[in-house]
């Protein structure tokens, strides 16, 4: 009987520490079932923000794009740095304009690419600028073949979230057929009012439309005795002087 009770006893404690070692088991099991689904919602949290940070990437290239589409489509120069005077971005306009593409354009000083004639100016430009201020001019310019050409710019600062300027945009117009075209009109102007000042005769410009004296030349004093102020402050009254009623 002795030997009996041991042996059951002994199996009731094998029976306990058996149990004991199987709920220890279960426990970790459990523990590890929890870490795991925490690691698992980490993971999904980080997969969801990632996705929102994906989605907001996915955004601004498309916004980005679509501006540089813009950008692309208009017939000015538009050349963007950064406060150093780095370039950052060149539309079609500009490549075609300084005869740079984009991809070589890119990160490399405005002035390698802006060859400015007349130093001043563009130094008078770059003070405004980083003062915040915005320049206006006209300037001459030379694209990388050496080609000089007349541009009318618009130098515009850039400012970041705390209100400092962090870099520039140009905008540029060639306006050089325009300066051509100019030039010429005032030489054959000048060559106009020669001629006219030296032929010995009077020369009378009167425009019916508008009813107004246009032009008069200097012989107008020696022949009629009129200044050619007094003919202008006539207007339309001109013909009651000269051509008075018989």
């Amino acid at each position: 009987m002795i030997h009996k009770h041991l042996y059951e006893a002994d199996t009731m404690s094998q029976y306990s520490e058996a149990n004991s070692n199987y709920e220890h088991e279960i426990d970790l099991l459990q523990l590890k079932h929890f870490r795991l689904q925490y690691e698992i919602d980490q993971l999904q949290q980080e997969r969801d923000r990632l996705a929102d940070e994906l989605q907001s990437l996915q955004y601004e290239q498309e916004h980005i794009t679509f501006q540089s589409r813009i950008l692309d489509s208009i017939e000015q120069s538009v050349i963007v740095t950064n406060i150093d005077g780095t370039i950052t971005y060149i539309n079609h306009a500009a490549e075609k304009m300084y005869g740079w593409p984009l991809a070589e354009a890119l990160g490399q000083s405005i002035f390698d690419i802006v060859t400015v004639y007349g130093m001043e100016k563009a130094q008078k430009a770059m003070e405004d600028l980083q003062h915040g201020h915005t320049w206006t001019g006209e300037i001459l310019l030379q694209d990388r073949s050496g080609r000089p050409f007349s541009a009318f710019v618009v130098d515009v600062p850039m400012f970041d979230e705390h209100g400092d300027v962090c870099g520039f945009i140009g905008i540029s117009t060639d306006i050089t057929e325009k300066t051509r075209t100019e030039k010429q009109l005032r030489e054959n102007q000048q060559f106009i009012e020669y001629v006219t000042s030296v032929i010995p005769d009077l020369i009378y410009v009167y425009d019916l439309t508008e009813q107004c004296n246009v032009y008069v030349n200097r012989e107008v004093t020696t022949i009629l005795g009129y200044s050619t102020e007094h003919i202008q402050a006539l207007k339309d009254q001109i013909f009651t002087h000269l051509l008075p009623s018989g």
